[in-house]
């Protein structure tokens, strides 16, 4: 009698032992998808922020300026650019930046600024 008592209290420790196991397992994948999102939203929320960035000080420093820009302005603006780690957008600004007349700049200008709002995510 006593063996049989300790063969079931086995069995149905080994059963809810391995239903917890799967219990947990589940809620693993479910936490690891939640994490995923999370990180994938925070990801999007700073190429965003680092596109904002940019836009903003490329319009207040360049197209609202009178005249030419200075040395320390375009470091900023290009280190700025280069935060966003965007290879199309890099390439955008190399050929505003290597634009030899004011209407090629500004032909330019209308591409990278369409890339950046291009490359905003909701």
């Amino acid at each position: 009698m006593n063996n049989i008592f300790t063969r079931r209290f086995f069995i149905w420790t080994s059963i809810l032992l391995l239903a917890g196991l799967i219990a947990l397992g589940a809620e693993y994948f479910v936490l690891k998808g939640n994490f995923d999102d999370i990180q994938k939203r925070a990801n999007t929320v700073t190429l965003n922020n680092n596109i904002l960035i940019f836009t903003r000080m490329f319009v207040d420093k360049v197209i609202k300026s009178n005249g030419e820009v200075d040395f320390d302005t375009r470091l900023k603006l290009e280190n700025s650019i280069r935060n966003i780690n965007d290879e199309k957008i890099l390439a955008e600004w190399k050929d505003f930046i290597d634009s030899k007349t004011e209407v090629e700049a500004q032909n330019n200008v209308r591409d990278l600024l369409s890339i950046l709002m291009a490359r905003l995510s909701m």
